[in-house]
């Protein structure tokens, strides 16, 4: 494995320096737990999933490759505002949302870390504020990281991240994702997609002092602190991701948020 990050492709790179809960029948109920040191899993073999660029997955149909050459409309960014999520990639998550969420051509800012500061309560006011009425309560939200690497990757998950009282939430649909650099020659980007395995009903506990997503046998697939300053990305049994940040042995990576936001889709 190489000992450094590989570039960008050119397009992508130049713009990166610059509810349901568990409503779902793929959802169990809330289970009370510590802080994310994970519980044990459990496995039923009707539970398939696969993971992979949209270009081998069979599951991306025509109908899904034709959303690949819409893009996505980001509202609610300042122009001075440096960006996490670019629009190009937002179109490369969006055949992989659920179908209803498919539909809106525009996503709508909540929370930036560059534009809103540094605060855990401002991250969660602010989502919550979308989803108040008049605002429909359905709906889902993209969080979007940037590391010190220039690696960008996140959680799908749909309903507000909010804090979980010490339980889980979310339901099937959700999904961590990440850029992927693809040979010379390629497409300027791709993404991988890890979709829920089965396996535990850990999605996202997120409180106080950090916000992670994924969990199970002691692993976290997605965790930051509450500074959005240190994080890390392991394996996990609830979404059987590889870690979304680089790493040395494939296992677990710790990284530096320099950038987060987290995006309303439909709004």
């Amino acid at each position: 494995m190489s000992t450094s990050p590989k570039p960008y492709a050119p397009s992508i790179a130049s713009s990166l320096s610059s509810t349901w809960a568990h409503s779902s029948p793929f959802a169990a109920h809330h289970h009370p737990t510590a802080p994310p040191t994970g519980a044990p899993g459990f496995w039923e073999p009707e539970f398939d999933w696969d993971k992979g660029d949209w270009r081998s997955d069979p599951s991306i149909t025509d109908s899904k490759r034709r959303l690949l050459t819409e893009k996505v409309d980001l509202r609610g960014r300042g122009l001075q505002t440096s960006p996490v999520l670019l629009a190009e990639v937002a179109a490369l998550i969006r055949p992989w949302l659920p179908p209803l969420a498919r539909l809106p051509k525009s996503w709508t800012l909540l929370y930036s870390l560059d534009q809103h500061g540094i605060s855990i309560h401002t991250f969660y006011r602010e989502i919550a504020k979308s989803f108040e009425p008049p605002n429909p309560s359905i709906g889902g939200c993209v969080l979007a990281v940037r590391d010190e690497r220039g690696g960008v990757f996140g959680v799908w998950i749909g309903e507000k991240i909010r804090m979980g009282g010490g339980s889980y939430y979310g339901s099937g649909e959700s999904f961590l994702w990440k850029l992927v650099v693809l040979p010379k020659g390629e497409e300027a980007g791709s993404i991988k997609v890890f979709k829920w395995s089965g396996k535990n009903d850990y999605v996202a506990l997120c409180e106080d002092d950090y916000i992670s997503f994924g969990g199970g046998d002691g692993r976290t697939g997605l965790y930051l602190d509450s500074a959005f300053d240190r994080g890390y990305s392991e394996r996990c049994p609830c979404f059987e991701n590889e870690p979304l940040c680089y790493t040395t042995d494939g296992v677990k990576g710790r990284f530096s948020c320099v950038g987060l936001e987290v995006w309303r889709v439909g709004l």
